[in-house]
Parts: structure tokens; C-alpha cells; sequence
């Protein structure tokens, strides 16, 4: 079987890098990026999984899952944020743009769980 091929984009160089051992060390292949710009339309035909940030930096990324599920309809998309009663995030999940919201703080157990079944 081969290993699901994860992209994580938060602005939190820390969180993403323990998250990334997490996950390499559970045999997935993981990308991470903290910074919206540095994404290509590319790399989501590439993946399996997107585990992205609601806010990073500035920016919300509710544009940029909507445009990764419509390049990779079969992408499992996560948001992640500290902020749950974001509406936007509960019209993404019912429109089955993402597939899993996490509230922060979360644990890598949950993330794992959740990438697992993905």
C-alpha cells in the first residue's frame, strides 16, 4: 500500500513541524507550507490529504480549499483553527468542500485518526 501524500499549510513554523514528525513517523509523506503563496494549483493533483489552517497569516483559505477540491475532487480536505464559530467553515463542511474540521488545540492522535480513515 502506498503511503497517503499529505500537504499542511499553517503559519506556525513549530506546530507544523511537530505535526510533519508526527505524521512521517506514522508513514505518511508530508509537505508543509506557511504561507498560502507558496502553494501551486499543481500539488493538489499530487496529494491525498490537504491539512490547512483556516487563517493563516492574514488571509482566510476558504478560497484556496475551494479551488483544491476542484482541481482533486477526491482530495480529503481538514481545516484546522482556534476560531469554531467561524460560519463560513460550517457552510464549507455543508457544502462537502472540506471533509473534517478540527478545533485547536488538537492532538496529533485526533489528526491521525482522522488522516487515517481519509
Amino acid at each position: 500500500m502506498n503511503a497517503k501524500r499529505v500537504l499542511m499549510l499553517d503559519d506556525n513554523y513549530y506546530a507544523l513541524s511537530l505535526l510533519s514528525e508526527v505524521l512521517q513517523d506514522s508513514g505518511y509523506k508530508v509537505v508543509f507550507k506557511t504561507d498560502i503563496s507558496d502553494i501551486t494549483e499543481d500539488i493538489f493533483k499530487e496529494i491525498d490529504v490537504f491539512v490547512v489552517d483556516y487563517f493563516v497569516g492574514k488571509k482566510t483559505s476558504d478560497d484556496l480549499v475551494k479551488k483544491a477540491k476542484s482541481i482533486n475532487s477526491a482530495l480529503c480536505i481538514v481545516v484546522i483553527s482556534g476560531k469554531s464559530d467561524t460560519g463560513l467553515i460550517q457552510k464549507l463542511l455543508t457544502d462537502e468542500v472540506i471533509d473534517y474540521f478540527l478545533k485547536k488545540p488538537f492532538s496529533a492522535k485526533d489528526l491521525l485518526r482522522i488522516i487515517g480513515s481519509a
